[in-house]
């Protein structure tokens, strides 16, 4: 009992992870991150080995 009540909190923390989506001054986010106004990057990382996946 004990063992399924475990893979279930798991399975679901790892599927609310997964498609987990970040909405700001928006109530339904259509992306990973959803931006509904200005937006001020102030440091952008550079990664140079980065694979690119087609």
């Amino acid at each position: 009992m004990f063992v399924k009540l475990k893979f279930k909190i798991i399975f679901f923390l790892i599927t609310c992870s997964v498609t987990a989506q970040v909405g700001i001054d928006t109530p339904n986010p259509t992306a990973t991150l959803d931006v509904n106004g200005n937006l001020r990057v102030r440091d952008i990382v550079e990664e140079t080995n980065v694979a690119v996946k087609h």
